[in-house]
């Protein structure tokens, strides 16, 4: 499954420098919507960058600041969900992946057999069980083909989907008691739909 990352990636100092107790801001985006939930954690740099290590700093979420951006740089607020019940270190939040995943039929996706929430016609999956939820965004009226196809599977709408068109963006709260050092930032991608977890890294500074 390739080497790890805590092994083989050399420091990268982004020069980004934190304070206790700040409220910063996050971003992510995605590619293949895999739908399920996210956290933001931190490890001291100089410590074994382990999934242990990481459960040792979970980062609280400003749950009123969550945003869409787009690529064209429009913003907007949307109201996040957050779960802190029966969740891995006890009694962190994670975030809800806020773009809906599309399904597709009963063999390419995961649905059950049999699954008639959804259909492709032309090459476009049509009816509203196509999507897990409802899109953030109101204009979102469907989903249309990933360009440059003209007919695919790998589909998305103005935010739904394997949206490629912006950025998730978040807020969260670095510990006001936190022991001022370098440290890496990680992200943990929890997805629903199948057995995967991705990841991802930053290297920060943290003062008081």
């Amino acid at each position: 499954m390739g080497d790890r990352g805590s092994k083989v990636l050399a420091p990268a100092p982004s020069g980004v420098i934190w304070s206790a107790g700040q409220k910063v801001e996050v971003w992510w985006g995605i590619r293949f919507n895999h739908g399920g939930g996210y956290q933001y954690r931190l490890c001291p740099a100089h410590a074994p960058l382990t999934e242990e290590c990481f459960q040792k700093l979970p980062l609280e979420f400003v749950r009123d600041q969550q945003q869409l951006q787009w690529n064209n740089g429009t913003t907007l607020s949307i109201n996040g969900t957050f779960v802190d019940t029966g969740t891995l270190p006890t009694g962190s939040t994670w975030a809800r992946n806020p773009i809906p995943r599309i399904d597709f039929d009963s063999t390419s996706s995961g649905q059950p057999s049999g699954w008639t929430g959804c259909k492709m016609e032309g090459g476009v999956p049509v009816g509203p069980g196509c999507r897990q939820f409802d899109p953030p965004c109101s204009w979102d009226r469907g989903w249309y083909p990933q360009p440059p196809a003209s007919t695919s599977v790998d589909v998305e709408g103005d935010c739904s989907g394997d949206w490629t068109g912006g950025v998730i963006r978040d807020q969260v709260v670095i510990p006001s008691e936190i022991a001022p050092g370098d440290y890496v930032l990680g992200w943990r991608w929890d997805c629903e739909e199948s057995s995967q977890v991705w990841n991802s890294c930053a290297d920060i500074t943290i003062i008081d």
